[in-house]
């Protein structure tokens, strides 16, 4: 009787938790869930003792960088172990920024927008960031990032980077005080973006990393739900991101050049507030209005020019939701960025570009890959 009456509890408890689990589904559908965070079975991720033989097929037995776990928090790898694989997304909706097959160079989805480490860990230092645990020290620059300004996140709310030293003493990290994603207050990557992937991240404000964008503390933006692997122009298809109509002296901190400028300083004006805006190319600026070349922004007539993913623009005002256009001299939106010529992680091409640079030039209507003019439009086509 017992044992009857036990199964009847747990059939009864059974159908109350498919009820609340249903209940939950609807409410969370309902108000929406931020895309950074983590959905589906905790095993994804996750593991008790790190023993299981033999080892369930999505969990590594080492990293790329050969580290092997137990790692912290009981996961089943580490950042590298995670995001590394031969897709740009892997199952389980992973954004991947270390593919181990070559990504190609061209068309919607060979890197997802913050670009890929493949080309730095395959031998080219100028291709990516050389994070630690991926790749060694950058043969030609050293550990200081260059245009390093201690001062660039001084009394920032998320710490200062490097400790505010002189010069660096640590290679960069994917997070924490010597990496870009987390808080620099945290020296542990762990720890760094400790709980993000389960914050509620509905709504991006900067608040908390969980609650900034990409897990860039302070960072706003607005973000695509495939890290921009399906993106294209004209639509509202792409990340949107924050920037600022002159950012002299660090003045807002929530841009995504500023996130730029913690390690690389006042390296372009207007975010470094140099005397003259061409000495270097200029970031945090508006693109200028009629009468200029900017004007006819990606093909455009001058109003409504298609956005572009090749040479994206950024915007002041985020409350307008993702633009599929570009209305140049409006002087508080589409924004040049240091991410409009450059990939955060890497790219096939030098210095990070997001296209070749040598193969641009000047009147040719042959240089439709060459992203310079898609803002300077009167240099590539006469």
């Amino acid at each position: 009787m017992g044992g009857k009456r036990e199964t009847k509890v747990i059939k009864g408890q059974k159908k109350g938790w498919m009820w609340l689990i249903l209940c939950l589904s609807f409410v969370l559908g309902f108000y929406g869930v931020g895309y950074a965070k983590v959905s589906g079975p905790c095993a994804n991720c996750h593991t008790m003792h790190y023993s299981q033989t033999p080892w369930p097929s999505q969990w590594p037995t080492s990293t790329p960088s050969g580290a092997t776990g137990p790692f912290r928090a009981l996961t089943v790898s580490d950042c590298v172990g995670c995001h590394s694989g031969s897709s740009a997304i892997k199952t389980g909706n992973i954004p991947v920024v270390n593919m181990t097959t070559d990504p190609g160079t061209t068309g919607p989805g060979h890197t997802l927008a913050g670009g890929n480490f493949y080309w730095v860990v395959n031998g080219d230092d100028t291709a990516g960031h050389n994070v630690s645990y991926l790749v060694g020290q950058d043969s030609n620059l050293g550990l200081t990032p260059p245009g390093w300004d201690p001062s660039a996140t001084s009394g920032f709310t998320f710490g200062q980077v490097a400790g505010g030293a002189t010069t660096w003493t640590t290679q960069l990290t994917c997070a924490g005080t010597y990496g870009c994603h987390g808080d620099h207050t945290q020296a542990d990557d762990f720890a760094a973006i400790y709980g993000a992937h389960h914050t509620d991240d509905s709504t991006i404000d900067g608040s908390s990393v969980g609650k900034s964008y990409r897990f860039l503390a302070g960072i706003l933006g607005i973000e695509d739900s495939d890290w921009e692997y399906t993106a294209s122009d004209n639509s509202t298809d792409h990340n949107e991101y924050k920037g600022a109509n002159g950012n002299a002296s660090y003045a807002d901190k929530t841009t995504i050049s500023y996130l730029c400028a913690e390690c690389h300083g006042y390296f372009h004006s207007q975010i470094g507030g140099s005397t003259h805006p061409w000495l270097r190319h200029p970031t945090d600026i508006a693109l200028p209005g009629s009468g200029t070349e900017y004007y006819y922004y990606n093909g455009g007539t001058g109003t409504g020019n298609p956005y572009s993913v090749v040479a994206p623009v950024g915007e002041v005002d985020l409350s307008n939701g993702v633009q599929s256009t570009v209305n140049p001299g409006t002087g508080t939106n589409d924004i040049v960025l240091c991410i409009s010529c450059h990939r955060a992680h890497g790219s096939e091409n030098a210095d990070l570009l997001r296209w070749d640079y040598s193969t641009c030039t000047a009147g040719s209507t042959t240089s439709t890959g060459c992203g310079c003019f898609i803002c300077h439009t009167q240099k590539g086509v006469y």
